[in-house]
Protein backbone atom coordinates (compact mmCIF):
# COMPACT_ATOMS: atom_id res chain seq x y z
CA UNK A 1 0.00 0.00 0.00
CA UNK A 2 3.08 2.32 1.21
CA UNK A 3 4.67 1.87 -2.29
CA UNK A 4 1.35 2.08 -4.62
CA UNK A 5 0.94 5.27 -2.28
CA UNK A 6 4.27 6.79 -2.81
CA UNK A 7 4.17 5.73 -6.55
CA UNK A 8 1.30 8.14 -6.80
CA UNK A 9 2.71 11.11 -5.31
CA UNK A 10 5.88 10.82 -7.60
CA UNK A 11 3.57 10.71 -10.68
CA UNK A 12 1.74 13.91 -9.09
CA UNK A 13 4.63 15.75 -8.41
CA UNK A 14 6.29 14.59 -11.95
CA UNK A 15 5.22 18.49 -13.68
CA UNK A 16 6.75 20.32 -10.86
CA UNK A 17 10.26 18.76 -11.23
CA UNK A 18 12.55 20.30 -13.25
CA UNK A 19 16.23 18.67 -13.64
CA UNK A 20 17.47 21.97 -14.90
CA UNK A 21 17.05 25.64 -15.33
CA UNK A 22 16.11 26.71 -18.66
CA UNK A 23 18.50 29.20 -20.83
CA UNK A 24 15.82 31.94 -21.60
CA UNK A 25 16.51 35.23 -23.48
CA UNK A 26 13.99 38.11 -24.83
CA UNK A 27 13.95 39.54 -28.21
CA UNK A 28 11.54 43.14 -28.88
CA UNK A 29 11.58 45.92 -31.56
CA UNK A 30 12.32 49.38 -30.29
CA UNK A 31 11.36 52.52 -31.21
CA UNK A 32 11.84 55.53 -29.22
CA UNK A 33 11.66 53.70 -26.08
CA UNK A 34 15.12 55.05 -24.58
CA UNK A 35 13.18 56.27 -21.36
CA UNK A 36 12.12 52.52 -20.53
CA UNK A 37 14.78 50.39 -22.02
CA UNK A 38 16.72 50.13 -19.07
CA UNK A 39 14.33 49.20 -16.41
CA UNK A 40 13.04 46.34 -19.09
CA UNK A 41 16.51 44.86 -19.20
CA UNK A 42 17.51 45.36 -15.48
CA UNK A 43 14.37 43.68 -15.22
CA UNK A 44 14.27 40.73 -17.26
CA UNK A 45 18.35 40.45 -16.05
CA UNK A 46 16.75 39.98 -12.56
CA UNK A 47 14.24 37.61 -13.43
CA UNK A 48 16.77 35.25 -14.56
CA UNK A 49 17.29 36.36 -18.60
CA UNK A 50 20.32 35.30 -19.92
CA UNK A 51 20.25 37.77 -23.41
CA UNK A 52 18.13 40.29 -24.89
CA UNK A 53 18.21 41.02 -28.68
CA UNK A 54 17.05 44.44 -29.38
CA UNK A 55 16.02 45.45 -32.92
CA UNK A 56 16.43 49.15 -32.72
CA UNK A 57 14.02 51.01 -35.58
CA UNK A 58 16.29 53.31 -37.85
CA UNK A 59 13.27 56.26 -37.32
CA UNK A 60 14.21 56.50 -33.52
CA UNK A 61 15.17 59.93 -32.79
CA UNK A 62 15.95 59.45 -28.93
CA UNK A 63 19.23 58.32 -27.09
CA UNK A 64 18.66 54.56 -27.38
CA UNK A 65 21.69 53.26 -28.68
CA UNK A 66 23.51 55.26 -25.71
CA UNK A 67 20.94 53.58 -23.43
CA UNK A 68 22.17 50.44 -24.47
CA UNK A 69 25.88 50.84 -24.88
CA UNK A 70 26.57 49.17 -21.36
CA UNK A 71 24.59 46.41 -22.07
CA UNK A 72 25.96 45.58 -25.21
CA UNK A 73 29.82 45.90 -23.62
CA UNK A 74 28.64 43.59 -20.90
CA UNK A 75 27.66 40.98 -23.54
CA UNK A 76 23.82 41.09 -21.97
CA UNK A 77 22.19 42.37 -25.27
CA UNK A 78 22.74 42.15 -29.18
CA UNK A 79 21.48 45.24 -30.55
CA UNK A 80 20.67 45.53 -34.39
CA UNK A 81 19.42 48.39 -36.51
CA UNK A 82 16.50 47.54 -37.83
CA UNK A 83 14.77 47.10 -40.20
CA UNK A 84 17.64 45.77 -42.61
CA UNK A 85 18.93 47.52 -46.25
CA UNK A 86 19.57 46.23 -49.26
CA UNK A 87 22.45 44.35 -50.05
CA UNK A 88 23.67 44.77 -46.12
CA UNK A 89 25.48 42.32 -43.72
CA UNK A 90 22.60 41.64 -41.49
CA UNK A 91 20.04 41.21 -45.10
CA UNK A 92 22.87 38.86 -46.10
CA UNK A 93 22.60 36.49 -42.99
CA UNK A 94 19.06 36.67 -43.01
CA UNK A 95 19.03 35.21 -46.49
CA UNK A 96 21.87 33.04 -46.51
CA UNK A 97 21.09 31.12 -42.79
CA UNK A 98 17.39 30.73 -43.73
CA UNK A 99 15.53 33.22 -41.45
CA UNK A 100 13.57 34.55 -43.80
CA UNK A 101 10.10 35.48 -42.81
CA UNK A 102 7.35 33.46 -44.91
CA UNK A 103 4.32 35.58 -43.49
CA UNK A 104 6.38 39.11 -43.53
CA UNK A 105 9.30 38.79 -45.82
CA UNK A 106 12.21 41.07 -46.04
CA UNK A 107 11.13 42.50 -49.17
CA UNK A 108 7.41 43.79 -47.44
CA UNK A 109 10.23 46.20 -44.98
CA UNK A 110 10.59 49.44 -45.34
CA UNK A 111 14.14 49.55 -47.41
CA UNK A 112 12.50 47.11 -49.86
CA UNK A 113 9.28 48.74 -50.40
CA UNK A 114 8.28 52.41 -51.79
CA UNK A 115 5.17 52.53 -50.39
CA UNK A 116 4.03 51.95 -46.11
CA UNK A 117 1.54 53.97 -45.57
CA UNK A 118 -0.46 50.90 -45.20
CA UNK A 119 -0.30 47.27 -43.67
CA UNK A 120 -3.15 45.07 -42.73
CA UNK A 121 -5.79 48.33 -43.10
CA UNK A 122 -3.61 49.89 -40.34
CA UNK A 123 -0.82 52.90 -41.19
CA UNK A 124 2.37 51.34 -40.49
CA UNK A 125 6.16 51.98 -40.67
CA UNK A 126 6.97 48.71 -42.12
CA UNK A 127 9.24 48.19 -39.35
CA UNK A 128 9.30 44.24 -39.81
CA UNK A 129 8.32 42.93 -36.36
CA UNK A 130 7.75 39.57 -37.68
CA UNK A 131 11.14 38.84 -40.00
CA UNK A 132 12.87 40.58 -36.76
CA UNK A 133 11.24 37.44 -34.73
CA UNK A 134 12.69 35.10 -37.09
CA UNK A 135 16.29 36.46 -37.09
CA UNK A 136 15.98 36.22 -33.03
CA UNK A 137 15.21 32.96 -33.13
CA UNK A 138 17.58 31.66 -35.12
CA UNK A 139 20.53 34.13 -33.30
CA UNK A 140 18.92 32.31 -30.09
CA UNK A 141 19.87 28.88 -31.24
CA UNK A 142 23.26 29.52 -32.31
CA UNK A 143 23.52 30.96 -28.56
CA UNK A 144 23.00 27.84 -27.41
CA UNK A 145 19.18 29.12 -25.71
CA UNK A 146 16.19 27.29 -24.81
CA UNK A 147 13.33 29.22 -24.77
CA UNK A 148 12.91 33.13 -26.33
CA UNK A 149 9.86 35.64 -25.29
CA UNK A 150 8.82 37.54 -28.37
CA UNK A 151 7.58 40.67 -26.30
CA UNK A 152 7.02 44.23 -26.52
CA UNK A 153 9.47 46.97 -24.18
CA UNK A 154 5.76 47.77 -22.06
CA UNK A 155 5.78 43.74 -21.15
CA UNK A 156 6.83 42.67 -18.05
CA UNK A 157 6.39 38.93 -17.41
CA UNK A 158 7.09 37.26 -14.21
CA UNK A 159 6.43 34.15 -12.40
CA UNK A 160 5.22 34.96 -8.62
CA UNK A 161 5.36 31.56 -7.46
CA UNK A 162 8.46 30.09 -9.04
CA UNK A 163 10.72 33.98 -8.60
CA UNK A 164 12.11 33.40 -11.82
CA UNK A 165 11.23 32.61 -15.61
CA UNK A 166 13.89 29.98 -16.06
CA UNK A 167 12.77 28.15 -13.36
CA UNK A 168 8.93 28.15 -14.90
CA UNK A 169 9.55 27.14 -18.29
CA UNK A 170 11.54 24.57 -16.74
CA UNK A 171 8.49 23.24 -15.41
CA UNK A 172 6.71 23.76 -18.64
CA UNK A 173 9.50 21.52 -20.42
CA UNK A 174 8.73 19.04 -18.14
CA UNK A 175 5.28 19.14 -19.26
CA UNK A 176 6.13 18.93 -22.98
CA UNK A 177 5.21 22.67 -23.36
CA UNK A 178 6.23 24.57 -26.61
CA UNK A 179 4.76 27.66 -26.36
CA UNK A 180 3.53 29.82 -23.34
CA UNK A 181 1.71 32.69 -22.65
CA UNK A 182 -1.13 34.79 -20.32
CA UNK A 183 -3.19 37.21 -20.74
CA UNK A 184 -2.36 40.53 -20.18
CA UNK A 185 -3.25 42.75 -16.61
CA UNK A 186 -3.23 46.40 -18.87
CA UNK A 187 -1.96 49.35 -16.08
CA UNK A 188 -3.18 53.02 -15.92
CA UNK A 189 -0.68 55.73 -15.47
CA UNK A 190 -1.18 55.52 -11.90
CA UNK A 191 -1.48 58.96 -11.69
CA UNK A 192 1.99 59.78 -13.32
CA UNK A 193 2.47 62.68 -15.58
CA UNK A 194 4.48 64.03 -18.11
CA UNK A 195 6.26 63.17 -21.55
CA UNK A 196 7.76 60.07 -21.84
CA UNK A 197 11.31 61.08 -21.20
CA UNK A 198 11.04 62.76 -17.99
CA UNK A 199 8.94 59.66 -16.23
CA UNK A 200 9.89 57.61 -13.46
CA UNK A 201 10.34 53.44 -13.47
CA UNK A 202 6.99 52.76 -14.21
CA UNK A 203 6.84 49.11 -12.19
CA UNK A 204 6.97 51.01 -9.02
CA UNK A 205 4.83 53.91 -9.77
CA UNK A 206 1.73 52.29 -11.97
CA UNK A 207 0.48 50.13 -9.36
CA UNK A 208 -3.52 50.24 -10.71
CA UNK A 209 -4.46 48.37 -12.73
CA UNK A 210 -7.93 47.45 -14.92
CA UNK A 211 -10.57 45.26 -13.71
CA UNK A 212 -9.04 41.90 -16.12
CA UNK A 213 -12.77 41.45 -16.93
CA UNK A 214 -13.30 44.74 -18.68
CA UNK A 215 -10.41 45.00 -20.78
CA UNK A 216 -8.01 42.59 -22.39
CA UNK A 217 -9.91 39.19 -23.15
CA UNK A 218 -7.34 37.45 -25.22
CA UNK A 219 -3.98 35.87 -24.63
CA UNK A 220 -0.36 36.36 -25.70
CA UNK A 221 1.92 33.26 -26.23
CA UNK A 222 5.39 34.97 -27.02
CA UNK A 223 7.46 32.09 -24.85
CA UNK A 224 8.53 29.67 -27.56
CA UNK A 225 11.02 26.86 -27.53
CA UNK A 226 13.66 27.09 -29.51
CA UNK A 227 13.66 23.14 -30.37
CA UNK A 228 10.03 23.33 -31.76
CA UNK A 229 8.73 26.77 -33.04
CA UNK A 230 8.43 27.62 -36.74
CA UNK A 231 11.58 29.70 -37.14
CA UNK A 232 9.83 30.87 -40.13
CA UNK A 233 6.59 31.47 -39.69
CA UNK A 234 6.73 32.90 -36.14
CA UNK A 235 4.45 36.44 -35.72
CA UNK A 236 4.24 38.89 -33.02
CA UNK A 237 2.18 36.68 -29.71
CA UNK A 238 1.22 33.89 -32.17
CA UNK A 239 3.40 31.31 -33.69
CA UNK A 240 3.56 28.01 -35.44
CA UNK A 241 5.92 24.72 -34.56
CA UNK A 242 7.37 22.13 -36.51
CA UNK A 243 5.36 19.14 -36.38
CA UNK A 244 2.69 20.75 -34.62
CA UNK A 245 -1.04 20.39 -36.78
CA UNK A 246 -2.16 24.04 -34.62
CA UNK A 247 -0.58 26.97 -34.12
CA UNK A 248 -1.41 29.71 -31.31
CA UNK A 249 -3.67 31.86 -33.64
CA UNK A 250 -5.94 29.24 -34.12
CA UNK A 251 -5.79 28.12 -30.76
CA UNK A 252 -6.34 31.60 -28.85
CA UNK A 253 -8.92 32.64 -31.23
CA UNK A 254 -10.66 35.45 -31.87
CA UNK A 255 -13.02 34.49 -28.55
CA UNK A 256 -10.47 33.18 -26.11
CA UNK A 257 -11.98 34.30 -22.45
CA UNK A 258 -9.58 33.74 -20.16
CA UNK A 259 -11.47 33.21 -17.10
CA UNK A 260 -13.06 29.93 -18.57
CA UNK A 261 -10.84 26.82 -19.41
CA UNK A 262 -10.20 27.14 -23.03
CA UNK A 263 -12.42 24.67 -25.23
CA UNK A 264 -9.91 24.02 -27.97
CA UNK A 265 -10.77 22.06 -31.33
CA UNK A 266 -7.42 20.53 -31.18
CA UNK A 267 -7.29 20.16 -27.60
CA UNK A 268 -4.19 17.41 -27.09
CA UNK A 269 -2.26 20.36 -29.67
CA UNK A 270 -3.40 22.90 -28.37
CA UNK A 271 -2.41 22.29 -24.88
CA UNK A 272 1.27 22.40 -26.00
CA UNK A 273 1.46 25.00 -27.71
CA UNK A 274 -0.88 27.37 -26.24
CA UNK A 275 -0.15 26.41 -23.03
CA UNK A 276 -1.99 29.27 -20.25
CA UNK A 277 -0.51 28.25 -16.77
CA UNK A 278 -2.43 29.86 -13.86
CA UNK A 279 -1.15 33.82 -13.48
CA UNK A 280 -0.10 32.66 -10.27
CA UNK A 281 2.44 30.88 -12.49
CA UNK A 282 3.15 32.75 -14.72
CA UNK A 283 2.07 37.19 -14.84
CA UNK A 284 1.85 39.68 -17.88
CA UNK A 285 2.08 43.46 -16.93
CA UNK A 286 1.43 45.47 -19.71
CA UNK A 287 2.38 49.15 -19.45
CA UNK A 288 1.11 50.77 -22.37
CA UNK A 289 -0.28 53.52 -20.95
CA UNK A 290 2.62 55.21 -18.94
CA UNK A 291 1.10 58.89 -18.91
CA UNK A 292 -1.30 61.07 -20.91
CA UNK A 293 1.53 62.85 -22.85
CA UNK A 294 3.34 59.99 -23.43
CA UNK A 295 0.81 58.07 -24.82
CA UNK A 296 0.09 61.30 -27.62
CA UNK A 297 3.51 61.04 -28.13
CA UNK A 298 3.30 57.09 -28.92
CA UNK A 299 -0.14 57.87 -30.98
CA UNK A 300 1.48 60.43 -33.28
CA UNK A 301 4.69 58.63 -33.54
CA UNK A 302 2.82 55.23 -34.70
CA UNK A 303 -0.29 57.15 -36.28
CA UNK A 304 -2.68 54.73 -34.10
CA UNK A 305 -5.43 56.44 -32.07
CA UNK A 306 -5.70 53.24 -29.84
CA UNK A 307 -2.37 54.23 -28.16
CA UNK A 308 -4.00 57.47 -26.71
CA UNK A 309 -5.00 57.60 -23.09
CA UNK A 310 -7.85 59.51 -22.58
CA UNK A 311 -9.12 60.58 -18.99
CA UNK A 312 -12.08 57.68 -19.21
CA UNK A 313 -9.50 55.28 -20.93
CA UNK A 314 -7.23 56.07 -17.37
CA UNK A 315 -9.92 55.28 -14.67
CA UNK A 316 -11.23 52.09 -16.24
CA UNK A 317 -7.29 51.26 -16.60
CA UNK A 318 -7.22 52.50 -12.62
CA UNK A 319 -9.91 50.58 -10.73
CA UNK A 320 -7.78 47.71 -9.19
CA UNK A 321 -4.43 48.51 -7.04
CA UNK A 322 -2.31 45.64 -7.73
CA UNK A 323 1.42 45.75 -6.82
CA UNK A 324 2.15 41.83 -7.11
CA UNK A 325 5.19 42.84 -9.38
CA UNK A 326 6.96 44.63 -6.46
CA UNK A 327 8.97 42.08 -4.94
CA UNK A 328 10.56 41.18 -7.95
CA UNK A 329 11.37 44.84 -8.86
CA UNK A 330 15.48 45.27 -8.74
CA UNK A 331 16.27 46.76 -5.94
CA UNK A 332 17.36 50.08 -8.05
CA UNK A 333 14.16 51.11 -9.09
CA UNK A 334 11.84 50.82 -5.41
CA UNK A 335 13.37 54.34 -4.84
CA UNK A 336 10.34 56.00 -5.78
CA UNK A 337 7.87 53.64 -4.67
CA UNK A 338 9.28 54.37 -1.04
CA UNK A 339 8.93 58.21 -1.48
CA UNK A 340 4.91 57.82 -1.61
CA UNK A 341 4.82 56.14 1.54
CA UNK A 342 3.93 52.63 -0.27
CA UNK A 343 5.17 49.08 1.32
CA UNK A 344 7.84 47.77 -1.38
CA UNK A 345 10.17 45.40 0.30
CA UNK A 346 7.86 42.89 1.45
CA UNK A 347 4.94 41.22 0.66
CA UNK A 348 2.79 42.58 -1.93
CA UNK A 349 -0.49 44.25 -0.38
CA UNK A 350 -2.67 43.25 -3.44
CA UNK A 351 -4.07 39.03 -2.55
CA UNK A 352 -2.78 37.26 -5.74
CA UNK A 353 -6.13 35.70 -7.06
CA UNK A 354 -6.04 33.98 -10.50
CA UNK A 355 -7.24 36.21 -13.64
CA UNK A 356 -9.30 33.12 -14.67
CA UNK A 357 -10.88 32.31 -11.08
CA UNK A 358 -13.29 35.41 -11.69
CA UNK A 359 -14.12 38.59 -11.92
CA UNK A 360 -10.87 40.29 -10.53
Amino acid sequence: MKFWLAAITAVAAAPWRARRLEKVGVCALARDEGAFLAEWLDFYAHQGVRKAYLYVDDASKDDTWAVLRPYVASKFVDAFEWPPKPNSDLATEIVAKGWTNEIEPLKKTRHFVDDCRLMKGKPSHCAGHYQASSHCIGRAREDGLDWVGLIDPDEFWFSPRFGSLPRLLAIERVRNSVGVGQNAFIYGSGGVEGKCAALPPVTTTHLARGNASKVERWSKFPWVRLDAVHLNRVRVHEHDFENFWCHTKECRGSKHDPFRPPAFKNASCCDRVARVPSARDLRLNHYQFKSAKCSLEKAARNGHAESELTPAKDALLSEVYDDAILPHVPPRYKAPCRERGLLCDGAPAYTFVDVRDGDH
